[in-house]
């Protein structure tokens, strides 16, 4: 039975021949090389990841997809809970002395997670999805080891300010970033999930080089995503009011490398604003931005509860290391035009 993630490495690489190259990637300040024996899978990799290869670094860390269906560990693993499915999960686990193997029984695939050794194996070619889910979840730790606090938000970067928008699930956040993508200034920073760390001044924010989806109201309501609404389902939208349109639960894949450009895409930014989406399909009040204090920010205690502490530690208005920061509410109608709209005359340079 092994001990430790190195008696894991050699039982999984044992008799696996590794192809010649490898995946270089860079995510912030950290290098990753990826090697396979797979060149479908290096070839899948390279693509999805091609706005963050870089170089190859003589510093990284080293991450392994083996290819190897039917592949078996006879361990005593124990489930993982889980909270969504009363207690029941797809995933076990077995804890090592430095690490811990999880075997994702719905996929059959095997993850080993340590510090000193990473290795995904078992039928990856099937289930890309994983493997890159994988692959992120290095740069995550690495992220929540160096104090960096995760949120359910998106964000993007408008003429260099960073904005984050916050709101409880399918309430039009992502609709608003694609809608905001449309114009020049506006850069891709993540859509699904946001990382903050407070610098000296400054609010710092990043995400994960995950490709990001849309529903067909956001495709609808921007000038680039249309396309990827085709077919009988685009006939039959044409004939739906605006809430039948929301109402549809369909989802696209958004290569934001090949929709907008790869100069549209951003690591990290500063944070200056904070945009919290408290709006509505199915009201007829008017929709209106304000600015508010953070303290005041009751309908999104549950996702605020988790950066809560990031402000609090803030120096004071005045000290020299205080971020300057801007708190905006939207209520009312979700009118993605005049959101955009007060952003643009606020925050950029055209409009």
């Amino acid at each position: 039975m092994p001990k430790t993630s190195e008696h894991c490495k050699e039982n999984f690489m044992e008799f696996v021949q590794l192809c010649e190259d490898e995946v270089n990637l860079r995510m912030g300040e950290v290098s990753y090389k990826v090697f396979s024996n797979s060149r479908p899978l290096l070839d899948t990799l390279n693509s999805y990841f091609s706005h963050i290869l870089t170089s190859s670094s003589p510093v990284a860390c080293l991450i392994y997809i083996i290819e190897y269906s039917g592949f078996r560990v006879d361990l005593p693993f124990s489930k993982l809970s889980d909270d969504s499915d009363k207690g029941s999960s797809l995933n076990e686990v077995f804890d090592l002395e430095d690490g811990r193997i999880v075997h994702d029984c719905g996929a059959d695939m095997y993850y080993l997670h340590s510090d000193i050794h990473n290795i995904a194996i078992g039928p990856c070619e099937m289930n890309p999805t994983q493997v890159i889910d994988y692959i992120l979840s290095q740069y995550e730790v690495y992220l929540q080891k160096h104090n960096w606090l995760a949120l359910p938000a998106s964000c993007v970067e408008m003429a260099g300010i960073g904005l984050a928008l916050i709101s409880k699930d399918y309430a039009g956040r992502s609709a608003l970033v694609y809608k905001l993508m449309d114009l020049e200034e506006v850069r891709f920073v993540t859509e699904s999930k946001l990382y903050l760390k407070p610098e000296e001044g400054i609010i710092e924010g990043c995400g994960l080089a995950k490709q990001p989806r849309c529903v067909a109201f956001s495709a609808l309501n921007t000038e680039k995503l249309g396309h990827l609404i085709s077919g009988p389902l685009f006939s039959e939208s044409q004939g739906l009011s605006e809430s039948e349109i929301w109402a549809m639960k369909e989802t696209y894949d958004v290569d934001i490398e090949i929709v907008y450009g790869i100069e549209k895409i951003v690591h990290d930014t500063a944070i200056q604003v904070f945009l919290f989406l408290d709006w509505s399909i199915d009201t007829d009040s008017p929709c209106m931005v304000e600015q508010v204090q953070w303290e005041d920010i009751s309908f999104q205690n549950e996702q605020f509860l988790s950066i809560e502490s990031l402000f609090k530690s803030l120096p004071e208005e005045g000290d020299e290391w205080a971020p300057e920061i801007a708190f905006l509410k939207v209520s009312g109608k979700l009118d993605l035009d005049y959101v955009r709209k007060y952003l643009t005359e606020t925050y950029s340079y055209s409009i």
